[in-house]
């Protein structure tokens, strides 16, 4: 749990003022953070589909990446 999320839930019992002093975190940030959740769940959502479908493609690859066929880089070792 993040300060901010310990803010969220207690700040009705206690206020966002005091809750903030005492964890030690601005109230601009709290509100800021407040007003930013939906962006931040909307990223999550986008975040969990390409890992859904990169896992998808990587699997119907034969658990393969890059061109089949090349042979393995011959750079030279550091």
């Amino acid at each position: 749990m993040s300060r901010f999320e310990f803010v969220a839930d207690h700040r009705g019992a206690f206020g966002v003022k005091r809750l903030c002093t005492v964890v030690n975190l601005s109230r601009s940030g709290f509100y800021r953070w407040l007003k930013t959740a939906p962006a931040r769940a909307a990223k999550k959502a986008a975040d969990a589909a390409l890992t859904r479908r990169i896992r998808t493609v990587h699997a119907e690859s034969g658990k393969t990446h890059g061109p089949s066929g090349s042979p393995p880089s011959s750079a030279p070792a550091v």
